[in-house]
């Protein structure tokens, strides 16, 4: 789902039985998208994390090509942080929906 999708399927008239159904439908969906992001992200940090760490002590006491290997673990959690930011985007556009409910009650 692309930001365009979610920010034309936002406004929503809630006054419609229907609608509010289509936005319920859609905060889950967004809940559910930030959860598996934040997750998978959050992982992904803490293993390449604990990985370059390894790596780099392995590298520095014997002094060879394998420092080399622990930017590997390091551009992962680079991405993997991206991630994250992508989830709490995701978490915040959920919350923007309940908020629009809120207000319209």
């Amino acid at each position: 789902m692309d930001y365009e999708e979610i920010i034309t399927q936002l406004n929503f008239d809630l006054d419609n039985p229907e609608s509010q159904k289509e936005a319920k439908e859609l905060k889950n969906k967004l809940h559910k998208k930030a959860l598996i992001l934040l997750l998978s992200s959050s992982i992904l940090i803490g293993l390449s994390l604990i990985a370059f760490i390894i790596l780099l002590i392995i590298g520095i006491r014997s002094y060879n090509e394998t420092i080399l290997f622990s930017i590997i673990p390091f551009i992962i959690m680079v991405i993997s942080i991206f991630g994250l930011f992508f989830g709490v985007s995701y978490k915040a556009l959920a919350k923007s929906i309940i908020i629009n409910e809120a207000e319209t009650k």
